[in-house]
């Protein structure tokens, strides 16, 4: 594993240091949030008269409640085939799989260690 350049070096504590700050600032973001939800109806407020925020329900889309109320005359208008990635993964040879596989040209950062 080559060593960085000093400028590069400096680059990477750069960005350890504003990762480090992103997860402060995003935890505090969260109790915030915490907060509010636990102090507020769902609705919309202002501020000085201006929009502000807006609480509201969580919603997700739910697959087995789906499949439990959608009229069986109606599901298969709303169902598809796919192949499954976790499938292929486990049960083709990694040569083929690598095959099924797009690399994308902006290249993945990760920090090692402590950096």
């Amino acid at each position: 594993m080559p060593d960085l350049s000093p400028a590069a070096a400096a680059t990477v504590n750069k960005l350890v240091a504003i990762n480090a700050q992103i997860k402060d600032l995003t935890e505090e973001a969260e109790a915030l949030k915490a907060q509010l939800r636990k102090a507020l109806d769902v609705g919309e407020y202002t501020v000085n008269g201006k929009p502000a925020l807006s609480v509201s329900e969580t919603r997700k889309f739910d697959v087995t409640v789906a499949a439990l109320v959608i009229p069986p005359g109606m599901l298969p208008g709303v169902q598809i085939n796919t192949i499954s990635r976790t499938m292929a993964q486990e049960m083709l040879p990694p040569e083929l799989y690598a095959k099924c596989q797009s690399v994308s040209p902006k290249h993945t950062i990760r920090i090692l260690g402590d950096a």
